[in-house]
């Protein structure tokens, strides 16, 4: 069967609209979503997670039959804001040693550690969904 698909951004404050909007996608030949989940949305103080909304929303692609990419990210506003202030030296540099204001450093040890202790525990927490057919992790890094 030939993939078709499209990227939905789950806006916790629009949640009345989601199962309307998939089943539009799913009326209209759409048979797989990218669903992004990001890091500083799931973990926004260190150890309090919260996976509620995006499992709202794989219960209703479960619900509909649809298909799910899930990306698996942290950048782009995904760092948490607790990891960057217990974690100032992950921060990238510049070549001259200017800090930059977003990201995180891949290479930097503490990063890894943290970073690989999430997608370890996303996988086990959303494993059983059937309807996640692909994980993608760190899209275009």
């Amino acid at each position: 069967m030939l993939k078709y698909g499209t990227a939905i951004i789950s806006n916790p404050t629009m949640r009345e609209f989601w199962r309307k909007d998939l089943l539009d996608m799913k009326r209209n030949g759409i048979n797989i979503v990218k669903m992004l989940l990001v890091w500083e949305d799931v973990e926004p103080e260190r150890g309090v997670y919260n996976y509620d909304a995006m499992k709202q929303l794989l219960n209703i692609c479960e619900e509909i039959e649809m298909n799910v990419l899930l990306e698996i990210r942290d950048k782009n506003r995904g760092f948490p804001r607790w990891f960057v202030k217990s974690y100032p030296d992950t921060m990238p540099v510049t070549a001259d040693g200017t800090p930059r204001l977003n990201g995180s450093c891949y290479n930097n040890p503490v990063y890894q550690e943290a970073i690989s202790h999430f997608i370890e525990k996303t996988i086990n927490e959303l494993k059983t969904y059937r309807c996640i057919k692909y994980w993608d992790i760190w899209n275009e890094a």
